[in-house]
């Protein structure tokens, strides 16, 4: 590309799956600029909202649907090919589902794939109850959301999706999103498995396992995330209240 005084410069796109130290940064972009040239702009693309701090103009968030167009493309997701005049009952689950979710796309993309292929009102009511169940969890827990907690690259408790592994009290499953591809699994990889997995309850957790899920839109990559059982830090929870 060049200026309107006819001077090249480049548009560069950088990904981070994870967050980066400020010198690191400085240097990357020291480089690049000694590469490019005066003029040449950045755009950083993240999951994580804290590396807004390396730009130099306001954050732009490419997920901010309103609550209707989320709706709506969850229930275009979650249908598919099928008619949800014909399933009112799972229209109204998905609705309340979709309501809860507070705009997450990877929420978006994980339960509307797992709902597609089971067009079940009892296995739509049981995905609803577990939803809510591991929001109410986070929220006690962190006193944020999921949606948040991967928003800021925490981890996420997701131990209430499955019953083998909320009987393996104390133990707590937490997810940690990582990163995004397309190949398969290399040799010594943890085991890999799917959210219908954990909900159905058909196997049981190993203590360490990696989550992958595809996303339904474009360019549809491979999701990933870490999922680690630990004991959980008998720590005050932020919402404790205060003796008196």
């Amino acid at each position: 590309m060049r200026d309107s005084e006819h001077r090249p410069w480049t548009l560069i796109v950088v990904e981070f799956r994870s967050d980066v130290d400020g010198s690191e940064w400085r240097g990357f972009h020291s480089l690049l600029r000694a590469l490019t040239g005066a003029g040449s702009k950045v755009v950083i693309i993240s999951r994580l909202e804290r590396l807004a701090r390396f730009g130099t103009v306001n954050l732009v968030r490419i997920n901010s649907f309103s609550r209707e167009e989320y709706g709506y493309l969850f229930k275009v997701l979650a249908f598919g090919s099928s008619d949800p005049a014909d399933h009112p009952r799972l229209a109204l689950i998905g609705k309340e589902l979709a309501a809860m979710m507070e705009g997450s796309l990877v929420h978006l993309n994980v339960y509307s794939s797992m709902l597609r292929n089971n067009l079940n009102v009892q296995f739509w009511s049981r995905v609803l109850k577990l939803y809510r169940t591991v929001m109410e969890a986070n929220l006690s827990v962190f006193g944020e959301h999921p949606r948040a907690l991967l928003d800021k690259g925490s981890t996420v408790d997701i131990t209430r999706f499955s019953p083998s592994a909320a009987a393996a009290a104390p133990l707590r499953f937490m997810l940690l999103i990582g990163g995004r591809g397309s190949s398969g699994p290399g040799p010594g990889e943890f085991p890999r498995m799917t959210f219908g997995d954990i909900i159905s309850g058909s196997v049981v957790l190993p203590m360490k396992f990696e989550l992958v899920w595809e996303s339904r839109l474009p360019p549809y990559t491979v999701i990933s995330g870490t999922c680690v059982a630990e004991k959980p830090q008998h720590s005050a929870s932020p919402r404790k209240k205060r003796r008196t």
